[in-house]
């Protein structure tokens, strides 16, 4: 049974204990990353491979974190343009480099 949320408040909880726990960062990224949190999913993860460079593992879950947030991205531009937001009624291929780390998804 995936209990994602159980999971990242369990991780909240441990990482008062110790926050710079590299497991307990990447548990709770991994259960944001399902809870669909990516911001704060790849905080965790980039936070952990800080700690832990040598974990081949997390930078795989970064990169898929960092896919997910580019789907996000053009997702919600396709969106906005569906809706007439930019005056376009048409679909217009985006890519994520020209938009900063900044923008909310």
């Amino acid at each position: 049974m995936k209990r994602y949320k159980e999971a990242e408040t369990d991780c909240i909880i441990a990482s008062q204990i110790d926050p710079n726990h590299v497991k307990t960062l990447h548990r709770r990224g991994i259960a944001r990353y399902y809870l669909k949190d990516l911001r704060e999913s790849s905080k965790d993860l980039e936070r952990a491979l800080a700690l832990a460079p040598e974990e081949e593992g997390l930078k795989l879950e970064i990169e898929n974190v960092k896919k997910e947030i580019e789907k996000v991205r053009i997702e919600q531009i396709n969106l906005m343009v569906e809706k007439g937001k930019y005056g376009v009624k048409q679909r217009i291929p985006v890519k994520v480099e020209e938009f900063n780390e900044d923008e909310s998804i």
